[in-house]
């Protein structure tokens, strides 16, 4: 139980490794190169395939908490990478990181990403969930939200909150140079 898991070789093997014990006990900087490469499994599949895991992990806290644990994992290595870069390769990674945003990479299968058509297992658009229980959902999901960001201001790194805190600063200004809303799934002005 003290070694390290083997590297997966599968979307469904990775999955199970973020959820073990033995990939928990890692450090940061070694459960870095599963994210890495859990990410490479993941875009390797056809839409069909990402459709299917979205729908297989949809209803699963743990696996929800893991997606939500490799993304953060994945914008702190873009923060870092950004930090060291020279400044006109910092246009590059932010304009790659802008570029997937754009093209949905990670929302709900449906094209709805949060709260357009097709979101949400589809409830918004057949008419299943009323305004007032969508409202009470979003209003959760937001609190949630919320309680995650302060726990992380009070137990987090502090450089690495610096580090990543600085980054979407200037992901925001290059998404607003750009003539894009500030962040995706945000009205301006928010």
């Amino acid at each position: 139980q003290r070694t390290p898991p083997p590297m997966p070789n599968s979307v469904d093997e990775a999955m199970q490794i973020y959820k073990s014990d033995r990939f928990k006990r890692l450090p940061e900087s070694r459960q870095s190169a599963y994210y890495a490469r859990g990410r490479e499994l993941f875009e390797e599949l056809d839409q069909t395939e990402r459709r299917r895991l979205r729908e297989q992990y949809r209803d699963d806290p743990d696996a929800r908490r893991v997606v939500r644990q490799a993304m953060m994992n994945f914008m702190f290595d873009r923060a870092k990478e950004f930090a060291a870069a020279e400044p006109d390769q910092r246009a590059v990674i932010l304009d790659g990181v802008i570029a997937m945003q754009e093209s949905g990479f990670g929302r709900r299968p449906g094209g709805g990403g949060r709260g357009g058509p097709g979101g949400r297992r589809g409830r918004e658009s057949s008419g299943e969930e009323s305004d007032a229980d969508r409202e009470q959902r979003r209003e959760r999901r937001r609190a949630d939200a919320r309680q995650r960001i302060q726990n992380m201001i009070e137990t987090g790194n502090p450089q690495r909150q610096a580090y990543i805190s600085e980054f979407f600063k200037a992901l925001r200004e290059r998404r607003n140079e750009r003539g894009l809303e500030s962040m995706p799934g945000r009205r301006r002005g928010r």
